[in-house]
């Protein structure tokens, strides 16, 4: 195989559902676990990556992994159910 494994930086996320932003992470939504579990394992490894450039994600953890309670949170109602994911 030609290419270096090392030079590998970046694993592609599964589309999300919705996706939002904030100053150092975003947050993807996913209607399906295995889905959001599978970004979470593509969010750390990224993040990794990303750290070593000198990015942080403050006081968040990316990958982790949030189901969405839209009574007690911001989200609409029709987001009720779904799988929260912190990316870097």
């Amino acid at each position: 195989m030609s290419e270096d494994l090392h030079d590998f930086k970046s694993v592609k996320l599964p589309a999300p559902a919705r996706r939002s932003g904030g100053m150092k992470v975003s947050w993807y939504l996913y209607e399906d676990l295995l889905d959001a579990q599978l970004a979470s394992v593509a969010a750390v490894f990224n993040a990794h990556y990303r750290m070593q450039e000198g990015f942080d994600a403050g006081y968040l953890t990316p990958g982790s992994i949030t189901k969405i309670d839209a009574k007690n949170r911001w989200e609409k109602p029709e987001y009720e159910g779904f799988y929260e994911v912190v990316i870097l």
